[in-house]
């Protein structure tokens, strides 16, 4: 009586359990299935019984790894997982799927198969992801957009300070050079005021590009503030910040923009000023900046469009 008993409840249960249940045999044949299962694949108790689990609902691009799954169950191993199955209409749905082999005397007697539908909570996850994505993706276009001059398009002054900051540091900790450039274009109040606000704005965009003559991880070029440019040299000694100092000046000269008001060329040309300095932790890496600034009075002291440095 107390085996009916108990066989009776696990069928009533079986059957109205709010989860898609699925019977098998060892080998994935369906022995049975009950109303929820029925409900969320469209296949009746009858249409069911007797087939193959993964023909029956597995899709042919997981057939596989449905395959797969269902020989490690026939082994003895439990799993869970989520994966895409196939409604007998076509649709696909996603699932929970828990697979429990049945052991009785130590044998493999049957396989419980649980699925849950979770397609909701997937496409909300997908949403919450692609919202997390956008917003990744704006902030970074911020994060951008604040660290660029919006005349010139190159660095601003406060990313300057920041790069500058963090190779300074650096290169204290390597034992290693670190060296500035300041430059200015030469006259450009009097270019500005003849020439016209907008042909001023075209003349620090030329000469902006015109400076990106470096490239290598901790260089940089930035905009320093109105006609005032500041490049980045770390790792570089003196003899190195020369030579690309000097380049700067040679292609700001080779764009040949006309500037009839100034008193060193017919053309627009820059003043530049080196500093090198291997940082070490008791000095103020404003020292440098102060230097590079002083070698650019000197150089614009000395008739402008040259190249000048200060000893440290």
């Amino acid at each position: 009586m107390t085996t009916e008993l108990n066989e009776n409840f696990f069928v009533q249960l079986f059957e109205e359990i709010p989860e898609a249940m699925v019977l098998t045999d060892c080998v994935g044949n369906i022995i049975k299935a009950n109303a929820e299962f029925s409900r969320m694949f469209g296949f009746s108790a009858e249409d069911a019984t007797g087939r193959c689990i993964d023909d029956l609902v597995a899709p042919d691009e997981f057939r596989a790894e449905a395959m797969t799954i269902t020989e490690a169950v026939a082994h003895g191993q439990k799993f869970i997982l989520e994966a895409v199955r196939r409604r007998k209409d076509g649709t696909l749905v996603q699932v929970s799927l828990l697979g429990v082999p049945v052991i009785a005397r130590n044998l493999e007697v049957a396989v419980f198969g649980i699925y849950r539908d979770i397609t909701d909570r997937k496409k909300a996850e997908q949403s919450l992801q692609e919202g997390r994505r956008q917003m990744e993706e704006a902030y970074a276009q911020l994060e951008l957009i604040s660290n660029l001059d919006g005349l010139t398009a190159i660095p601003n002054r406060r990313y300057f300070e920041r790069f500058y900051d963090l190779e300074w540091r650096r290169r204290c900790r390597e034992g290693r050079p670190v060296s500035l450039i300041m430059i200015d274009i030469d006259f450009f109040k009097r270019y500005n005021d003849c020439s016209g606000h907008l042909a001023g704005d075209r003349c620090l965009k030329q000469v902006a590009q015109a400076l990106h003559v470096v490239n290598r991880a901790g260089e940089l070029v930035a905009r320093y503030g109105g006609e005032e440019f500041v490049a980045v040299l770390s790792g570089l000694g003196l003899e190195e910040a020369l030579h690309i100092a000097e380049r700067m000046r040679q292609r700001v000269k080779e764009l040949k923009i006309p500037h009839g008001h100034s008193p060193v060329a017919d053309h627009v040309t820059i003043s530049l000023g080196v500093a090198t300095q291997v940082p070490e932790p008791k000095l103020d890496p404003m020292d440098l900046i102060l230097r590079a600034d002083q070698a650019l009075y000197l150089a614009k002291s000395r008739g402008r469009d040259r190249v000048e440095v200060v000893d440290s």
